[in-house]
């Protein structure tokens, strides 16, 4: 004999696709947030702005170490203002380019004023308006500083400092402005 059954009501399987479509809804609820997030993290403002300021950094750093090398001499700014009663300084680079050794290296540094400008140039481990003699080997560099000061009393005016070293000559214009 047969039994006869009756149809069940399938209310298990409804349930179970209800459960699945709200895991889904906040499943990709959750997704959503997180590549927002991370895509907040990534940008301007996150690491991909510090990523950024890190190698401007780095570029400027390497900028300032490599500054000049193809030239023999060079002076770094080349040109700065200044007012009366101020100092400020700038950095003399002497690259030896060559094959062989350079010895015996001096600096010169010799100031040229227009009319009563009281502008004076000197190297700072000096206070001189001479520094060396260093040796400079091949492939290398020597780098001085070089203090630049304005009297009080100097009018506004322009001045200019030429270094030179091992015949090589280079100026550094300033400008005595308010």
């Amino acid at each position: 004999m047969m039994r006869r059954t009756r149809p069940s009501k399938k209310k298990g399987a409804i349930e179970l696709g209800m459960n699945t479509i709200i895991i889904v809804v906040i499943g990709i609820t959750l997704l959503s947030l997180a590549l927002v997030w991370i895509r907040g993290m990534m940008g301007e403002e996150g690491i991909g702005g510090l990523t950024e300021g890190a190698f401007g950094q780095a570029q400027s750093a390497i900028g300032d170490i490599y500054e000049g090398t193809s030239e023999e001499l060079s002076i770094v700014p080349e040109t700065l203002s200044i007012s009366p009663g101020e100092s400020n300084e700038a950095k003399v680079v002497f690259s030896n380019l060559e094959d062989s050794d350079y010895d015996g290296v001096t600096f010169q540094i010799d100031t040229v004023t227009e009319g009563d400008q009281k502008v004076s140039c000197v190297f700072a481990n000096t206070l001189k308006a001479t520094a060396g003699p260093y040796d400079v080997p091949s492939g290398k560099s020597r780098e001085l500083q070089v203090l630049i000061k304005a009297a009080s009393t100097s009018p506004l005016g322009t001045a200019v400092c030429t270094v030179t070293a091992e015949g090589f000559e280079k100026t550094l214009i300033i400008t005595v402005g308010k």
